[in-house]
């Protein structure tokens, strides 16, 4: 097979059965969209350090679905009865699931360097080879839009019994990193009637045009900010003055996947260059699980056409098990609403999409984008809502992944890969 086309060819045969919206069932691809426009550089150095997450399936999603629906619903029994961590452990993959693919990791190599009380994800360490043993794959150099990286040439492959419970592997490649959705934009003090005028939201405009009530205020809730690299308290300050907005509520602060260099955050997840999605699933796991505050605000993310369907998959468990214990999660959608992927070159610009994690219904998305406030009459198109689902199916709130995943057959087969179902070994 020419150079340049072995990973066009197993993307595109992957991509045949995870785009059904039919075969929901199957579990989801860990391999990056963006490969199908790769060119092949052959095999990475075997001694090159690499950072994995594995994402483990939850045992009962759509009794966790139930739950959420229960929790927001005035009407029922459940109405804001969230869980304690010990009452999700209902919901969450079993002990021996996450026992055992500790123990594969080891064998093949790996140093487990995460686990979490929810047992959603094991992150682990280990050079290239390492990673091949333990997925079955080959790490190859590629080469796109004239950047190097790495990939996986084909979705990872598990023993049976590990399989059954994996929702997908993060780390496998680097081809498609999340941003940060920052503009500076320079306007004179005060800002906090800028929106009045044009073109602007201020807080006050955006009370009035949500009908926002005054009561309740938010008060003793606690805000997260969840990040790459760590800010200045002094800029939140600033911001704050300027739009007339009271101090951050005490207790709040933030949390970053940035390295040990990241001073002023409370925990440090990220271990490579580049901002990874393997990074930022364990630092949302460990947000949820270590509970530093009621309310996440994040502005990091990527187009979710060029994001794998196994990062989303495995991180809208992570937002689900947030939902279910009553921390809140919002994120930016992007600055051009549902074209968020407007001027990338992977022929994604002309998709109605918009940025994961914003895409997850777990996540409240957030868009950043100008609207003259004295010209709207009404409040902005839900269009967001119903895009990107080309990749992965209808709305994952009411048609979520088989309830059966996490109990598939084991079958005959000694090992099967991770984003195939039962009947595909």
């Amino acid at each position: 097979m020419p150079v340049g086309r072995s990973i066009l060819y197993a993307v595109a045969t992957v991509a045949a059965f995870v785009a059904s919206p039919a075969d929901a069932g199957a579990a989801s691809s860990s391999m990056s969209p963006r490969l199908r426009n790769a060119v092949d550089l052959g095999r990475s150095t075997p001694l090159v350090a690499r950072h994995v997450v594995v994402g483990l399936s939850l045992t009962d999603r759509p009794g966790l679905d139930a739950l959420l629906a229960d929790l927001r619903d005035p009407a029922s029994e459940r109405f804001r009865h969230f869980l304690t961590p010990e009452e999700f452990a209902a919901y969450a993959p079993p002990p021996e699931a996450e026992a055992m693919v500790v123990a594969h990791l080891e064998a093949s190599g790996l140093t487990v360097t995460e686990r979490f009380s929810n047992r959603l994800l094991v992150g682990a360490v280990g050079s290239t080879a390492a990673v091949e043993r333990a997925f079955g794959v080959e790490i190859h150099d590629v080469v796109l839009e004239g950047a190097r990286h790495f990939a996986a040439t084909s979705e990872p492959v598990l023993p049976g019994d590990v399989a059954e419970h994996v929702a997908g592997v993060l780390g496998l490649d680097d081809v498609v990193a999340a941003r940060p959705h920052l503009r500076v934009r320079h306007a004179a003090a005060p800002r906090a009637t800028l929106g009045r005028d044009c073109c602007h939201f201020s807080p006050a405009d955006v009370q009035a045009f949500y009908d926002i009530p005054a009561t309740p205020d938010g008060s003793g809730q606690t805000l997260v900010i969840a990040g790459v690299y760590a800010w200045k308290e002094g800029d939140v300050a600033a911001f704050d003055r300027e739009w007339g907005l009271p101090d951050l509520p005490a207790g709040s602060g933030q949390v970053c996947a940035g390295g040990p260099n990241a001073a002023g955050c409370r925990f440090h997840r990220r271990r490579s260059l580049e901002v990874s999605f393997a990074d930022l699933a364990e630092m949302y796991d460990r947000i949820v699980t270590d509970d530093p505050g009621h309310v996440v605000s994040t502005s990091w993310g990527a187009c979710e056409a060029n994001v794998a369907p196994a990062v989303q998959e495995i991180d809208d468990e992570i937002f689900a098990s947030a939902g279910a214990s009553g921390q809140a999660w919002f994120a930016a959608s992007g600055d051009h609403g549902g074209e968020d992927c407007r001027g990338e070159q992977g022929g994604h610009h002309q998709l109605v999409i918009v940025d994961h994690p914003a895409n997850s219904p777990h996540v409240v998305g957030v868009e950043a984008r100008r609207r003259c406030a004295a010209r709207v009459s009404s409040p902005p198109s839900r269009r967001a809502q119903a895009t990107g689902r080309r990749a992965r199916g209808p709305t994952r709130a009411a048609e979520r992944v088989d309830s059966s995943r996490g109990r598939r057959s084991r079958r005959a087969a000694a090992s099967r890969p991770v984003g195939s179902d039962s009947s595909r070994t």
